[in-house]
């Protein structure tokens, strides 16, 4: 809560025998914040009822424009408050006569300098107030004007008193005052609520302050009539006021105001109030003139009219007499109802009295002015759904000792007359009713009743009160408008909005806020071509309103009248109310009703002999919009709603409905503006499975800037984000039109980020992270934590420049909670993201091949599917695509543990498909297939893999295939240890490579550079990192693949924490059926990898590994690693290695066994010496060779072929340069 006060010194300086200077005017101090400046004239708004005083206020001198229409009502308002209550009598000032003159003299409300206005004519009755502003140190200055006078003696009395003879224009005893009028200055720097409505929180109101400075000018504080009235204790001791307040009341230091926290009620009530002419208000509250304050004015001499028994009347709305559809008799003219307050009986917190005029279309004109006291009704209870019982609860007061009864009606077929019977009810109300809460049961909402109406509440102890017009002794009358809904719009949180078109407009506007949050914009579309619109999104359960404007091309034109509409929630299971039958798409937005207490929702839908199309468990939101376009189809859809227990009830009744092919190409998503810079694009199926879709600039002018063809399905995700802007889209199926262009607005957001996706369930285990573009950014971190497993930081990039972004490394089943951050130029950080849920799912049975993309060109791509449940392992199998091919195809994959595979040899250029097929033991549960094609890019060199947090510590390297390359280099630098060029390969053959050697657990950078012979073809690419991650309890072996043709497959697993202690590894290699060792345990490993020294015969086998530590303790064993051993077609030479020296005299030479050998062709030439057939073997019967003899040091290349029995020799395998080097 903020405090703003003000205090000064009272000055009533006198000069000459005729003249009266300005005394001080009092202020408010100044609350911090701008205000609104808006022009204002100063043109009477309104007549008012008055006793005698008329207050006129003059603009003449707001020159900075403050006082706009709605600040002139606030002022009027204030005004009219006095009026209706004093009733001196002031002689007019008219210097007429020629020996006649005056001066008014006062600040001037818009600079501060003195004013000295001559022979201003006030009339009989009026006080002139000069108003303005400009910046102060509080909030307004206000206060008497002082004058001076000359010419005849009635003439000066008329200036200096205005006929009060209680007041003595020499004299210092004055029991009176008088004055022409005075000055208020309002602070143009504060945040003002210049509203008859009660304020809001942080805003200073203008009408309690222009009340309080009124005061000040009708003497308080600044007469002596006040002063004289003032004790040497520093207390106000006039006689009505000391009775009012029971004893003289207590001031401010400053004796121009009652002390802090003086307390009274405004007249007619018994609500407690700080008094007006306290030096303190409270911003975000507002103060009346209270009985201790109007007792003051009474004391200084001013003829304050006694308060006759304040009446309470209603305030629907009643523009002229009689009753038609939207006019009630609600004013004292047209008999409406009334009620005299009595202390203890009240509907609601508080009641005030009224003049009996106030209606307006919403009924709300009498919290506009006074109380806010229609409060017996929560907003909420007045909004009603045909063919349900209507109920409403009321809250009442009622300590009179006797009965009362509450009545209300509802005007059900809104013709303007409250109905008793058919549209009525009542309700005793005890005695002794403290606050408490009765419930009013009406009739049945009538079928067809839908609409806007008013509803009329009356509480009393007089039973005429049982009329909704009239008269009645006691209580009160409160007025609400009500809404009544058709059951198919109260609970569709996918409203459409719709208004008439607009003659000349290019586009509309909307804008909805959100009056249950408070959140302003809640919604807003600023490029909507058409005159509708239907969220993409359900709006959560609560009361909106909304309104639309147009623009012409130039210029928006004025926003229509605000429209309300309100969503309700179910107290039973949901039911389905989108997509409805003229709106079904390929992306359709399933909604359905809120149900009171949900927590999610979880939607299935079936298509035509293919269940669970769609399954989404997770959902927070009352809607869902698949992902990918479904196909034409009949399909039948089920929602439930669960709280944190459970499910709240069954399954909803089936939701039947169908996608048809269409006969032509029709794009329908995205649609309007929305923060995805990725947006999904959707159309309607057709018979043609080929599409095209283009997109154009709409804001640069430039055209099909995208143009993407040979597209499958009924929807495309755009793979890299759009900037920002207005853009448009069509599809067109191959062989049919071009569809009418979708436009769509790609929009940014300013400072913290907001998420687009993902947000509800998937398969995908490689999740596609998108966020709307902040204005400003040049980078953002992506933060991701694995929430079932309470892991932090799964997934973490800081050096994001798009706003997309695919997790590097594919996410186990379960939940994950996402945040996302910009940073700017000059290194500024936005705040974090809301943090965004969502659910990795399985499948169940059949798997989906998420990746590799449709086209790629990575030419060793990693393979991800779903992770289906029941499955113990995959099988992952390759053939060619329509094109067909002759090269040999990779190995199948049959006993893959995970849902991810990626091979460590290249695929040649051409059309492939992978087929994955889930088993649970020998049970074959699904398959799947994906096409995808192998191309190369005439642009720079890009690394796809490793990235992100990997567990293997021989990571396959693979990047972007580039046109003319003949070989690559490699580059990885050890970012841990600082050290440069770990690896460095300037003829790597093809776009794949796994290092020999295992990395130690650290972050890695990596780059590659594409080469034609010596010609650079490409730059060095981007540098991608990467980090070798541990485990925490046992290895986990991550190499070989599960279906090799080495003989001497390199085995890797992952490294353990330092806390393990681990000094070596042991590493155990068996027969997969027997269980019995191929060769001695392999000890004395200090690396996360070894090459066996033995080579081994096709088979199936299993290996596991364990650590020692320094204790030389044996740690645990890992799982086993099952592997098989297959027969090539041809050769390739294993052992020995390029990257690693042989040692002389124990070079081994290990090949592949090919299919059809009998025997092997060993060719070795020494490079160092020039000698060809250094060694050349032709019929080595074994999978391995050991020269008899020590080579010497130097390098050499090798090559190994297979011989059949026929002699038919199989193709030479590349060559493999190695070095051998003297032992030390």
């Amino acid at each position: 809560m903020q405090n703003v006060r003000s205090w000064w010194q009272k000055v009533a300086a006198r000069f000459g025998p005729v003249g009266r200077r300005p005394p001080s005017r009092r202020s408010f101090r100044l609350a911090s914040g701008p205000a609104d400046i808006a022009h204002a004239t100063g043109e009477r708004l309104e007549d008012r009822l008055l006793l005698t005083i008329d207050i006129a206020f003059d603009y003449r001198y707001d020159t900075n424009g403050f006082f706009n229409s709605q600040r002139q009502d606030v002022l009027e308002e204030a005004a009219r408050i006095y009026e209706q209550r004093i009733d001196d009598r002031l002689t007019a000032i008219d210097p007429s006569a020629s020996s006649n003159n005056w001066t008014a003299i006062f600040g001037n409300p818009g600079t501060g300098s003195e004013v000295r206005l001559s022979n201003l004519e006030v009339a009989a009755d009026q006080i002139i107030v000069f108003v303005g502003s400009r910046p102060l140190s509080s909030l307004a200055i206000g206060g008497p004007g002082g004058s001076s006078a000359s010419g005849v003696p009635a003439f000066v009395d008329d200036v200096l008193t205005r006929g009060q003879t209680g007041m003595k224009p020499n004299g210092t005893d004055d029991t009176d005052f008088g004055t022409w009028g005075g000055t208020i200055t309002f602070s143009s720097n504060v945040n003002w609520h210049s509203d008859l409505n009660a304020p809001t929180p942080g805003q200073n109101d203008l009408f309690s302050v222009a009340l309080h400075e009124l005061g000040h000018v009708f003497g308080f504080g600044t007469s002596d009539s006040f002063s004289n009235l003032v004790n040497a204790g520093g207390q106000f001791t006039g006689a009505a006021a000391s009775d009012a307040f029971g004893g003289a009341v207590p001031l401010h230091t400053d004796r121009a105001h009652f002390a802090e926290n003086t307390t009274s009620t405004p007249p007619g009530t018994a609500t407690i109030q700080e008094t007006l002419m306290a030096p303190e208000i409270t911003t975000g509250t507002r103060k009346q003139i209270t009985t201790v304050d109007w007792a003051a004015l009474s004391d200084m001499g001013w003829e304050v009219a006694d308060v006759a028994a304040p009446l309470d009347f209603g305030d629907a709305p009643d523009s002229i007499a009689g009753t038609s559809t939207g006019n009630y008799q609600t004013r004292q003219a047209d008999d409406g109802p009334s009620h005299v307050l009595r202390p203890g009986l009240k509907i609601g917190d508080s009641v005030d009295g009224d003049n009996g005029g106030q209606q307006n279309t919403s009924a709300t004109a009498d919290d506009s002015v006074g109380l806010a006291d229609e409060d017996g009704v929560d907003a909420s209870a007045l909004i009603f759904v045909e063919g349900t019982a209507a109920s409403i609860d009321v809250t009442v007061t009622n300590t009179t000792g006797s009965n009362a009864t509450l009545y209300g009606w509802i005007d059900l077929n809104s013709d303007g007359v409250f109905s008793n019977g058919t549209e009525s009810a009542n309700v005793i109300v005890p005695s002794g009713t403290q606050g408490g809460t009765v419930a009013l049961n009406f009739p049945s909402i009538p079928i067809k009743s839908a609409g806007e109406t008013f509803a009329r509440f009356r509480l009393s102890t007089d039973t005429s009160a049982s009329l909704p017009t009239g008269a009645a002794a006691d209580g009160e009358v409160e007025d609400h408008a009500v809404s009544i809904l058709t059951a198919a719009s109260a609970y569709d949180p996918l409203p459409l909005f719709t208004w008439s078109a607009i003659a000349g407009a290019v586009r509309y506007e909307l804008e909805v806020d959100n009056l249950t949050a408070g959140t302003t914009q809640y919604l807003l579309q600023s490029h909507l071509s058409t005159n509708s619109f239907r969220p993409h999104e359900a709006l959560p359960a609560g009361r909106y309103r909304w309104r639309y404007r147009a623009h012409t091309g130039s210029d928006f034109q004025a926003f229509s009248d605000y429209a309300y509409l309100t969503i309700l929630e179910t107290e039973s299971r949901p039911f389905f109310t989108d997509p409805v039958a003229n709106s079904i798409d390929s992306l359709p937005t399933f909604a359905w009703s809120p149900v009171v207490g949900a927590t999610r929702y979880e939607l299935w839908i079936n298509g035509t002999n293919r269940p669970r199309v769609i399954h989404q468990a997770h959902l927070t939101n009352a809607s869902f919009t698949p992902e990918t376009g479904l196909t034409a189809d009949r399909y039948t859809a089920w929602v439930r709603a669960f709280d944190d227990r459970g499910p709240l009830y069954s399954w909803s009744a089936p939701f039947a409905f169908e996608l048809t092919e269409s006969s032509s190409s029709v794009l329908t998503d995205p649609a309007a503006s929305a923060t995805d810079t990725t947006p999904t694009f959707g159309w309607l199926p057709t018979a043609v499975d080929d599409y095209t879709l283009r997109i154009s600039n709409v804001s640069t002018g430039q055209n099909n800037i995208v143009i993407d063809r040979n597209l499958t399905g009924t929807s495309y995700t755009l793979p890299s984000s759009l900037p920002p802007g207005n853009y448009a889209a069509t599809i067109q199926a191959t062989g049919l039109n071009i569809s009418s262009a979708v436009t769509f607005q790609v929009q940014e957001v300013a400072n913290q980020a907001e998420w687009v996706a993902p947000s509800s369930d998937s398969e995908n285990p490689l999740p596609v992270f998108n966020w709307a573009a902040v204005s400003g950014a040049s980078r953002y971190e992506v933060w991701v934590n694995d929430v079932s497993r309470g892991v932090a930081r799964v997934v973490h990039n800081s050096s994001l420049t798009d706003t997309t972004f695919t997790a590097p490394n594919p996410l186990p089943p379960g939940q994950y909670r996402a945040w996302v951050r910009a940073f700017n130029d000059d290194g500024s950080i936005g705040t974090w993201s809301a943090g965004q849920n969502f659910y990795v799912t399985e499948a169940v049975n059949t798997p989906t091949v998420w990746s590799p993309d449709k086209i790629t060109d990575n030419g060793s791509p990693r393979f991800t599917w779903s992770h289906v449940g029941q499955a113990t392992h995959y099988r992952v199998s390759f053939s060619y695509g329509l094109t067909g091919g002759t090269n040999p195809l990779p190995l199948t994959q049959t006993r893959v543990q995970n849902n991810v595979l990626q091979l460590d040899t290249p695929f040649v250029l051409g059309d492939y498909v992978v087929s994955v097929t889930a088993f649970d033991g020998d049970r074959m549960l699904g398959t799947a297939e994906k096409r995808f094609q192998i191309t190369t890019t005439d642009d720079d060199v890009s690394v796809y893999s490793p990235s992100g947090r990997i567990d293997t510590t021989r990571p396959t390297f693979t990047w972007s295939t580039v046109s003319n390359a003949t070989r690559y280099a490699l580059w990885v630098n050890d970012i841990t240890r600082d050290v440069d060029a770990i690896i460095l390969d300037y003829n790597v053959a093809s776009p794949v490579y796994t290092p020999a050697f295992a990395l130690q657990p650290g972050e890695y950078q990596v780059w590659t550079r594409a080469y034609n012979g010596v010609e650079a073809v490409s730059d060095w690419s981007a540098g991608a990192k990467f980090s070798v991650t541990e485990s925490a309890d046992v290895p986990v072996i991550t190499a070989p693949l599960p279906n090799i043709t080495s003989s001497m497959p390199i085995i890797t697993w992952t490294a353990l924490t330092p806390n393990s202690a681990v000094q070596s590894w042991q590493v155990e290699v068996q027969q997969e059926a027997s269980g019995q060792p191929v060769f001695e345990l392999i000890t004395g490993v200090t690396a996360t990898s070894v090459q066996p020294t033995t080579p081994l015969p096709p088979g199936d086998y299993r290996v596991r590994v364990r650590g020692v530590n320094t204790a030389n303790a044996s740690l645990a064993w890992s799982d086993f690693h099952v592997f098989t051993v297959e027969a090539a077609t041809s050769a390739t030479l294993v052992s020995p290695l390029a990257t690693i020296p042989a040692t002389s005299g124990e070079v081994l030479f290990a090949w592949s066994t090919v299919q059809t050998a009998a025997r092997y062709e060993l060719w070795v030439n020494n490079i160092t010496t020039g000698e060809l057939k250094y060694i050349h073997e032709t019929s080595v019967t074994d999978i391995s060779f050991r020269p008899t003899s020590a080579m010497p040091a130097g390098n050499y290349r090798a090559w190994i072929r297979g011989i059949a029995d026929d002699g038919t020799p199989s193709a030479w395998s590349a060559g493999v340069e190695f070095t051998v080097a003297v032992e030390a």
